[in-house]
């Protein structure tokens, strides 16, 4: 995906313990398994069929159902972030997605007394964290609605708490390889389509679908936080949202700006977190 396994693969060389989620490569006989399960090859044909934030939540209703798949959307998340080699094919909330999935996993391993697979997947989970917000950072500045930055950024403030002892496990250097790694990738990347998914998270949109007649307000359980609650919309049949675009040519100024803003919050949540 745009590069990023070699991005991937750079970190890795920084931190072996990153091993349980390997760039490309030939599926060992367990994740043959897991991809020869009927959710996987779902989740290929919904993928053809959804948007991204439309199959992400294909997804958390299935994990209601079951919680069960979690491996299964795991390694389906993974071959479609930084296993995935076509920037067409990835959505920046996939890498979101993939990890808060390996957060709950990183806590099985931690009740079951396994230090090590604790770690490699909570420092996984805070990798994919980083890509997530500075892609949708960059989305989002795309998008007209200034509010769906903020959004972005609430999405990732909302996870701090979780993720902080990530970054008490991360030497600086590896964290500043990393970050470095991901905005280099990001400058090959220049003209990557428009996210719509990540314009829809903010204001206008929202606006817009709670005027909508048929539009209903819901809370719901999130399956990867036991407990765990969250609100959404859910529009009527039909509905239909096009945001609008800030165009390319005033994008190039802002991609700037948010790469700064971005790369100057790295350095002061990892100086908090070691406090």
């Amino acid at each position: 995906m745009r590069k990023t396994a070699a991005l991937f693969a750079l970190l890795l060389g920084l931190c072996a313990a990153m091993a349980p989620v390997a760039p490309a490569q030939a599926a060992t006989s367990h994740e043959q398994k897991i991809q020869a399960h009927p959710f996987y090859k779902a989740l290929n044909e919904e993928f053809a069929k959804r948007s991204g934030h439309d199959l992400l939540e294909y997804i958390d209703q299935n994990l209601q159902r079951d919680t069960a798949l979690l491996a299964v959307v795991s390694l389906w998340l993974r071959d479609h972030t930084i296993n995935q080699e076509d920037a067409s094919k990835v959505n920046s909330l996939f890498f979101l997605t993939y990890a808060d999935t390996l957060l709950v996993m990183a806590e099985g391993y931690r009740v079951k007394g396994k230090p090590a697979d604790y770690r490699a997947l909570t420092q996984t989970a805070l990798f994919n964290l980083h890509i997530f917000e500075l892609m949708a950072s960059l989305d989002a500045a795309r998008c007209q609605d200034p509010t769906a930055l903020a959004a972005v950024r609430k999405m990732v403030a909302d996870r701090l708490g979780v993720f902080e002892a990530g970054y008490r496990m991360f030497p600086r250097d590896i964290v500043d390889g990393m970050q470095k790694a991901a905005i280099q990738d990001e400058f090959k990347n220049l003209l990557r389509e428009p996210n719509i998914d990540i314009c829809n998270f903010g204001q206008a949109r929202l606006y817009d679908l709670s005027r909508t007649p048929g539009a209903k307000r819901r809370t719901v359980s999130d399956p990867r936080y036991p407990g765990g609650k969250r609100t959404v919309y859910v529009p009527p049949p039909g509905y239909a949202y096009s945001p609008a675009m800030v165009p390319t040519s005033q994008w190039g100024d802002k991609r700037d700006k948010i790469i700064e803003e971005v790369t100057e919050e790295w350095g002061k949540r990892y100086n908090l977190a070691l406090r």
